[in-house]
């Protein structure tokens, strides 16, 4: 219990830091570029998260899950992270490149090399989301926390200095993704080799084909999911101008940023559920209950306070983000909730079934925003997402409580228990209080 505390805590402080800095970053963007760069810059984003997802096959959630599961060690992690997705990355930009070969309206929001320079950014973006997770598949969650906030800070620096300081745009804000990944995958590479004694491996076919199952079967659920939560802005890169575009992109970026919470949890469940017979489900029930608190009240004050957020973060250039932010307040609250049972199913051997909930999400997102995109403009987009949300989440719940068979009164019902790391926290800081105040008296 008090390491899965611990853990929870390094992975939280993470959160906390990654909220924080790209909130820092956002708001730079934003304040510098305006709605309609801003909007270009999303687009640019979504263009090779796509390419990404689509061409990665899951081999980051399956190293992660092999590494936390012991079925490989962590240089083997190292080795095969590094042969799928130097491989899916090489498919990602030459597909990349024949798309843009084509007159798609999308290619025209942003200039041509925008989208080269967004390209170039997908193998250093994945390989330095999957070697940071791979500390968490070791159990060296303070470490996964340390690199997590210095990425994150490298990348406001450099946010900050090519956008606000050279004025570079699009472009600089590009640049200030691919720069300090190199640097934090070089930095985790001698890290690995001195602390853990990473060393060469042989490559095993076998585990190579087990890991390509794997992601596989995850494959549909993470393309669904990445779709999910971009669709909104994909579809709009079509249909609306770049203004409309960066007005979207900050009402999402924003409310995603909620999702701290159920992540710091996913982060720590992930690999016990990997190695518990039962996947750990009462601990991932509590959770949900614990997330269904905080992120409540989270989301409830974004909500209100939705108008002087934006113009103190984004100016008031972006005050037409405020309805988008209060709608995708109440479809973030129930996907909080979701992701919490995801960990489950993957631990227990069944990741087809959150792939499903996602991709039937994602089918009524784009079904959605197809038909009320023109019917009520910009905060159909919104709309469309919310609903997605309930939708996706409403299966992994009915999954959870399917698989672990416990009955709703068992994974809702609120237990005295269930406050305890509040007390924990308040005692903790009223300790501190009162020690700073007797040494300030002293």
């Amino acid at each position: 219990m008090s390491s899965g505390i611990r853990d929870t805590s390094y992975v939280f402080a993470s959160q906390i830091s990654y909220v924080i800095t790209q909130i820092g970053t956002q708001s730079c963007l934003a304040w510098v570029l305006g709605p309609e760069k801003r909007g270009e810059y999303a687009i640019c984003l979504v263009f090779s998260t796509l390419l990404n997802m689509f061409c990665m096959l899951g081999c980051d959630t399956a190293s992660v899950y092999f590494v936390s599961s012991k079925k490989l060690n962590l240089s083997e992690g190292v080795l095969y992270t590094y042969i799928y997705g130097g491989f899916g990355s090489l498919f990602a930009i030459v597909v990349g490149l024949i798309i843009m070969q084509f007159p798609l309206s999308f290619l025209t929001k942003a200039s041509p090399e925008a989208f080269y320079l967004a390209m170039a950014g997908i193998p250093t973006t994945f390989f330095v989301t999957v070697l940071i997770r791979l500390f968490t598949g070791i159990g060296q969650f303070k470490w996964f926390t340390i690199f997590t906030v210095y990425s994150q800070i490298l990348q406001f620096l450099f946010t900050v200095l090519f956008v606000l300081v050279f004025k570079s745009g699009v472009t600089g804000a590009l640049w200030s993704n691919i720069i300090p990944s190199i640097i934090v995958i070089a930095t985790i590479m001698f890290f690995l080799k001195t602390r853990f004694g990473f060393s060469s491996q042989p490559v095993s076919y076998q585990k190579l084909k087990d890991m390509f199952h794997y992601g596989l079967r995850y494959y549909i659920g993470k393309i669904s999911n990445t779709v999910n939560v971009q669709v909104g802005t994909i579809i709009l890169a079509f249909m609306a101008s770049p203004i409309e575009v960066g007005l979207f992109a900050v009402a999402s970026q924003l409310t995603i940023r909620a999702t701290m919470f159920p992540d710091a949890l996913v982060g720590t469940l992930t690999p016990r559920a990997a190695i518990d017979k039962d996947g750990k489900k009462m601990a991932i029930a509590y959770c949900a209950r614990l997330t269904m608190i905080v992120c409540g009240i989270i989301l409830l004050l974004m909500a209100v306070f939705a108008k002087p957020v934006v113009m103190i973060l984004f100016s008031s250039k972006f005050i037409s983000a405020v309805p988008l932010i209060q709608i995708l307040c109440a479809g973030t609250f129930v996907r909080c909730i979701s992701k919490v049972y995801i960990p489950y199913l993957l631990g227990i051997n069944r990741p087809g079934t959150a792939s499903f909930s996602v991709a039937v999400g994602t089918i009524a997102n784009i079904v959605l925003l197809w038909f009320l995109l023109p019917m009520i403009g910009i905060k159909g987009a919104a709309l469309g997402t919310t609903i997605s949300y309930i939708v996706s989440s409403g299966i992994l719940l009915f999954a959870f409580k399917k698989y672990s068979k416990l009955n709703f009164a068992e994974m809702f019902s609120f237990r005295s228990s269930d406050f305890e790391p509040f007390r924990h926290v308040i005692n903790m800081f009223y300790r501190k209080i009162i020690s700073y105040i007797k040494k300030v008296i002293k």
